[in-house]
This record gives C-alpha cells, sequence and structure tokens, in this order.
C-alpha cells in the first residue's frame, strides 16, 4: 500500500517551510467578478464552512471558498498561516479577500472528483506543522483526486477560523456526521474522521448501510472475525476479487482501532502510516484484548 508515491515525510516543522510563498490578496470585487457575482452556474457546494465556487483568476481555474461569518479575532493572520502549509497531498491554498465581514479563500483547482482516500497529508498536518493543524471536518468530500491521480485533503485548517462553533455544525450532511467525533479539534477526532473513511473502502459502502444502521455500526460485528481468523468474506467489498491478505489486515486494524477504542487509546496518524507502510506490525495498534472496544 503505497498512497501518496511523492508524498514528502521529512519531519521539517512548519518553521522551517520557505517564507517565500506568496500568498496574494484579492479584493471582494476581484473574487465576485470571477465567480460570475456568485452564480448558481459557478457554484459547487456548501459545506460546514461556507460555499464553494469555481472561478477563473490570472487565466487559471481555482476555486474560491466564501466562508461563514468568522468568530477568531485573528482570522486574516491565521488565513496567511494556512497559505504557508505546502504538502503534495494538501491542497493549496493560494490567495485570500478580508473586506469588512467578507472572507473569502483561493485555493488550486483539482482537475477529478473526490476520492474517499488520503494519508499522508493527514498526518503531516497532526505531526509536522508547528503549530499542530487539526481538520475538524474530514469526510471523503473534501479528498480531491488531481491530474495525476494523486489525493489532495481540502478544508484542512479552517476550524481554526471558527474556535466556538457547536460540533453539530461541523458538517451540514447528515450522512457525514457518522465522521464527526466529540472530541472535536484535538487531533484524535481526525483519527476517528480517517477510520471511518478507511472503513468505507474497505468495506465499499457508504455511510449507512441501510435505514436503521451507519458503516460504523454494520461493520462492528464483522472486525472481530476479520482481525482474529483472517476472514473477510463477510466485510471486505464482494468486488476486490484480488488482494494482499496482509495488507488487508494491517487496512482493518487501523480502521478498528481509530473508530472502535475510545479517544484516548486511539493510534496517532504517525502510527497508522507506519502499519499501513508495513514498517509497524498491526497488532501493536490492535491487540487481542482490543477486541473488548467492539462488545461496548
Amino acid at each position: 500500500m503505497k498512497p501518496g508515491r511523492e508524498a514528502e515525510r521529512s519531519g521539517a516543522s512548519l518553521r522551517q517551510t520557505p517564507r517565500n510563498v506568496e500568498i496574494k490578496e484579492y479584493n471582494f470585487g476581484q473574487l465576485a467578478m470571477a465567480t460570475n457575482y456568485f452564480s448558481l452556474a459557478n457554484f459547487l457546494g456548501e459545506g460546514a464552512f461556507g460555499q464553494t465556487y469555481i472561478a477563473t483568476l490570472d487565466g487559471e481555474n481555482v476555486v474560491i471558498k466564501r466562508l461563514k461569518r468568522t468568530s477568531s479575532e485573528n482570522t486574516l493572520q491565521e488565513i496567511n498561516y494556512l497559505g504557508f502549509v505546502r504538502h503534495p497531498n494538501l491542497v493549496k491554498v493560494i490567495g485570500h479577500c478580508s473586506d469588512g465581514f467578507n472572507r473569502l479563500l483561493v485555493s488550486e483547482f483539482v482537475s477529478n472528483k473526490t476520492l474517499k482516500y488520503h494519508l499522508y497529508g493527514l498526518e503531516y498536518l497532526h505531526d509536522h506543522c508547528t503549530p499542530q493543524i487539526i481538520h475538524g471536518n474530514l469526510t471523503p468530500n473534501n479528498i480531491f483526486i488531481d491530474s495525476n491521480f494523486e489525493p489532495k485533503m481540502a478544508d484542512f485548517g479552517l476550524s481554526i477560523l471558527f474556535p466556538d462553533d457547536n460540533i453539530t455544525h461541523i458538517t451540514t450532511d447528515r450522512g457525514a456526521q457518522i465522521y464527526v467525533d466529540f472530541s472535536y479539534n484535538h487531533e484524535n477526532a481526525d483519527v476517528y474522521s480517517f477510520g471511518g473513511i478507511l472503513l468505507e473502502l474497505i468495506t465499499g459502502r457508504g455511510h449507512s448501510v441501510d435505514q436503521r444502521r451507519t458503516i460504523l455500526r454494520w461493520a462492528k460485528d464483522r472486525i472481530g472475525q476479520a482481525l482474529d481468523n483472517s476472514e473477510f468474506t463477510d466485510l471486505v467489498d464482494s468486488r476486490l476479487q484480488e488482494y494482499d491478505e496482509d495488507e488487508m489486515l494491517r487496512m482493518i486494524s487501523c480502521a478498528a482501532a481509530s473508530v472502535y477504542k475510545s479517544s484516548r487509546f486511539r493510534p496517532r496518524m504517525q502510527q497508522i502510516v507506519q502499519v499501513l507502510e508495513g514498517s509497524m506490525p498491526w497488532s501493536i495498534i490492535w491487540r487481542e484484548n482490543d477486541k473488548t472496544f467492539l462488545t461496548e
């Protein structure tokens, strides 16, 4: 398993990131005109932090997010901070607008649709940025594929612009609320969200299996059997005709440890990376006695 072939995991902190990154500042009129005055034709969707539009600036396609009114007193400083974050698996923030109550972010346009997979980007935010960045709104819809079919994660760090938001407002998609953990704004909440996304990939099912069961509840009864007996038939997507069983065990253990353990026992993203790469045994993050979590 080799997500993000060119991922830069050098361990450098954000303080070591080159400061020659240019963060462009736009006025509201420029961005309004670029989106045809926020027309329906340019509208891409609405998420937890605002509405998103496609636009053209300086001859390039970009994405403009019109943020909801923030309660942060340091919005401009925090937006500039996000602009310095550079990683192959993160969507680049390339500009902003702070005009009265209007707050807008300009990001690179990712040519392909969302992908329900990412790994190195989240580890970078947790372990290699100083100060640490918590995503806080991680769902499959925030992960995109670029023209080289590499995953890129969007909307990272926006939670710092809305520090007073209640957890119930993190997502407007009721189904996506299964990815939200109540230890919000802690890295363990991002780990929980990642585990839910990983379960979707393993099972080939959406966040709701039927009207009564989420993917988390449906998979719970099948996880123990898979980890104890390497019996994958009832859990793994039947369309995956051939796969490496050791890699599948690593994926299942990471998903289980992320969503079924209480927050203080969850692994760190750095450990998950090592398990998925095969440099750490999966039994380190999911031991035999951990199956008690499956019966809670």
